[in-house]
């Protein structure tokens, strides 16, 4: 099988699925190694983990048109489960083997997620001068009672230790990222400001706020999918989220995705790219999931399924008819809508071309429906013959029910 040419691919995700403990809230593809496992135990399974992933890339490159592939990579991003378990020199190694594939050198973005609890300045060091750039790191709350509901894989000490490790370390603060949680069970808005105003303390360049969801199969969606619980009431979420919006724009940050604020210069270019939404891309390793040539595939997500995977991968005509969905005109045209309509910028109407017909008539019915239900000037920053976009406040707030609407009055006007 060979991968027809279509767009160069400048973007790359590797999937490292390692943590020390899985958080009570995550349905990721996730490992856990264990508080107790000794470090050569740990490092052993990483080495073994990363034989894979060259295998993979290996095997995978042999299937694909490499001509694809841009000169020089625009994005390299390292997503876990938690990548800085990794060694310098395990780090070095995909590097190096990504570096075979396409140049990497000062103008790529190359980001690594982090924890608290396993890394310090002197690594942090040596990962920027592999050419690491941007840092993501997991806080979730500073607020000691918070933390402890969520059953992370380190203590509330850790957290502030890491965070002064990166000031230390003379990382770019610009593109130093940190994730915030609301709806933690008992928060509460004055708690949730007091994170807010602790964040914007440290100087850092980016946020990324997540809403608490009970994910089937964790153990938060045992303890609290009952009627009554100690998770925040969804007005009060609502109030965070504006919040949030209220002090991060007031100190210069901007609200460019619904989950994302940045600086200036300090956005995400990788995560980006994702939500332009017919963007292609590589991915490799357990749970990861490709885009190439409009077919999505993903990995299995456990190591066991992975390494079996990656063992028949000679056989990926036969993988790939398993696990890929073939995207239709019409799956096209929802994905840039589901996407795009999460960034700022919303999306352009000239992105829908080619998948959607009497674009003009199309943007008259959204104009319609939307003035008539009086929700146009409060929801939207724009919907014209050129671009719908949300506003940030109001619209991103409520933007599953826009998108929903948007994609049902789009269904009329898709191409067959």
């Amino acid at each position: 099988m060979s991968f027809a040419a279509s767009k160069r691919l400048s973007n790359i995700y590797l999937h490292i699925p390692f943590c020390n403990l899985k958080c009570n809230y995550c349905d990721f593809p996730v490992h856990a190694l264990g508080l107790q496992t000794q470090k050569d135990q740990k490092n052993t399974m990483i080495d073994t983990y990363l034989d894979y992933i060259e295998k993979e890339m290996d095997r995978t490159l042999e299937k694909i048109d490499t001509k694809r592939i841009s000169e020089q990579l625009d994005t390299v991003y390292f997503g876990g489960g938690t990548p800085s378990l990794m060694s310098t020199g395990q780090l070095e190694r995909i590097l190096k083997k990504l570096g075979n594939i396409s140049n990497i050198n000062q103008n790529t973005e190359v980001t690594v997620e982090m924890d608290p609890g396993t890394f310090d300045r002197v690594k942090l060091r040596e990962y920027r001068d592999l050419g690491v750039n941007r840092v993501s790191m997991g806080v979730q709350t500073f607020n000691k009672g918070e933390f402890k509901k969520l059953g992370r894989g380190h203590d509330y000490k850790q957290i502030m230790i890491a965070l002064d490790e990166i000031v230390a370390s003379g990382f770019d603060l610009n593109q130093v990222s940190i994730d915030l949680m609301m709806g933690i069970p008992y928060q509460t808005l004055v708690t949730y400001r007091s994170n807010l105003e602790k964040a914007l303390q440290m100087g850092f360049g980016h946020f990324s706020f997540y809403i608490l969801t009970l994910e089937k199969g964790t153990p938060f969606h045992k303890l609290y999918n009952y009627d009554f619980s100690p998770l925040p009431h969804q007005d009060l979420v609502a109030d965070m989220y504006q919040l949030t919006h209220d002090l991060l724009t007031s100190s210069s940050f901007d609200h460019y995705e619904i989950s994302n604020y940045g600086k200036p210069n300090s956005h995400s270019r990788h995560n980006s790219m994702y939500w332009l939404g017919d963007r292609e891309y590589l991915s490799f390793g357990c749970g990861a999931a490709n885009f190439l040539d409009g077919v999505r595939f993903a990995r299995p997500k456990t190591l066991k399924g992975y390494y079996r995977y990656v063992d028949e991968i000679g056989l990926l005509d036969k993988v790939i008819k398993i696990e890929k969905v073939k995207e239709t005109a019409s799956e096209v045209a929802n994905t840039i809508v589901m996407c795009g309509m999460r960034r700022r910028e919303g999306v352009e109407v000239k992105r829908l071309e080619g998948y959607i017909e009497r674009s003009e008539e199309f943007i008259k019915e959204l104009n319609a429906k939307f003035d008539n239900e009086g929700i146009r000037e409060k929801y939207f920053s724009r919907l014209d013959n050129e671009v719908i976009a949300l506003s940030e406040r109001e619209g991103f707030l409520v933007s599953n029910h826009l998108i929903s609407d948007i994609m049902g009055v789009m269904s009329s006007y898709l191409l067959k």
